[in-house]
């Protein structure tokens, strides 16, 4: 009996550390998604995953989301047009200028996609923060896809069925290729499925959503 509320002890407080929310959480009556810090190379990454992070969290966040056009033109006149400039700016500043009680930073860990012959590298990685006035973290959360293929998966996949291996590489040059060319609509991206499990983990994750 003893060891039973042992075990059952040591399980309750292991999932207590894993919480990445304030005990005391309560959604903020308005919240801005600020521009994406975008730490990789991909400029475009940045602005796609915000949009796509925004529009799903519209689906499950019934209190009111400030629309990124809105957060954007306010931002624009005090002279912040991307992430990497929110630094530069307190955030009990940017609670007054947005007019909200909810501030939640995307971080753009990386955003990688290549491929070459018969290797791939897909991979996002994203860190969230909700942030509350004064200058309170309520929610942190931090999520990595990677769904790449090595040289040796390709190899060990060559000897299973060669013609169906080498026909996937040929036709995921082909999707590169045709991708690259059509990058200006603001929801698409080569890694949009990986952003899409990023973003399905961030919002199951956020408390008062469930």
């Amino acid at each position: 009996m003893k060891r039973s509320l042992l075990i059952f002890t040591v399980f309750c407080l292991l999932q207590s550390s894993c919480k990445h929310h304030s005990p005391s959480f309560k959604l903020p009556e308005k919240i801005a998604v600020l521009p994406t810090i975008n730490q990789t190379t991909d400029v475009l990454g940045g602005i796609v995953f915000r949009n796509i992070f925004y529009l799903e969290l519209e689906k499950e966040y019934s209190t009111y989301l400030i629309p990124l056009q809105i957060v954007d033109t306010l931002l624009n006149e005090e002279g912040i047009t991307q992430g990497g400039q929110l630094a530069a700016i307190e955030n009990a500043e940017l609670f007054q200028i947005l007019e909200t009680d909810g501030l939640l930073f995307i971080e753009l860990l990386a955003c990688d996609y290549q491929t070459l012959g018969i290797s791939e590298t897909r991979r996002v990685k994203v860190h969230f923060t909700l942030m509350t006035p004064p200058e309170e973290k309520r929610w942190q959360f931090e999520y990595e896809v990677d769904e790449g293929k090595s040289v040796v998966d390709t190899f060990l996949g060559l000897l299973g069925d060669p013609k169906s291996v080498l026909k996937d590489t040929a036709e995921d040059f082909c999707r590169q290729l045709a991708q690259k060319g059509g990058r200006m609509w603001l929801l698409k991206h080569p890694l949009k499925p990986e952003m899409d499990k990023v973003i399905e983990e961030a919002i199951d994750d956020l408390p008062g959503l469930k």
